[in-house]
């Protein structure tokens, strides 16, 4: 995630875009960041560290040269490397954490980093890379992947996940 004055980017390429596409991440959706987190006296866990509200989609080999002059003004990364197969950079209004909210911590308090508490909304079908039974645990939990990054949850209009994804983000604009 690229910052810049209340603007956030994400440049994707290859396999981790060709697998956004195929989930039909389109205009208006948001993306939560997550990384893995250890503070003094922790342990090692995984919290939800920004967001980005797209509005604007961009393949790079379509990009006009306003376009790129832009984003290399920006000294993005994606565009600094040059050109790269499938690079899409997604634009939009975002936003870093400044605190450790709860509410933003996904790893269950006495868990290892991939044991995540699961919001009650969240449906087995309902997450990329997600799909098998063993996964999904009792007691609101869910053993996420070892490895990914692209997890998309389509939550088309439901009330209890866009209160969830507002709450979230709450807590990512909080001072």
């Amino acid at each position: 995630m690229f910052l810049s004055c209340g603007e956030a980017l994400l440049g994707q390429c290859g396999a981790a875009q060709t697998h956004l596409a195929n989930q039909g991440v389109a205009v208006g959706d948001v993306f939560l960041f997550f990384g893995l987190f250890k503070a003094e006296q922790e342990k090692p866990h995984h919290r939800i560290f920004g967001y980005l509200r797209v509005e604007t989609i961009l393949d790079l080999r379509r990009a006009d040269d306003r376009q790129w002059s832009e984003l290399r003004a920006l000294k993005h990364p994606h565009v600094m490397a040059g050109q790269i197969t499938n690079d899409t950079i997604y634009r939009g209004p975002g936003r870093e954490a400044r605190t450790a909210h709860p509410a933003l911590r996904l790893t269950v308090e006495e868990g290892p980093p991939s044991l995540w508490n699961k919001p009650r909304w969240l449906k087995r079908a309902n997450l990329s890379y997600h799909d098998r039974e063993d996964r999904w645990l009792p007691g609101s939990r869910l053993k996420s992947v070892a490895r990914g990054q692209e997890f998309v949850s389509r939550i088309g209009r439901g009330r209890q996940a866009r209160e969830w994804l507002e709450n979230v983000i709450a807590a990512i604009d909080a001072e």
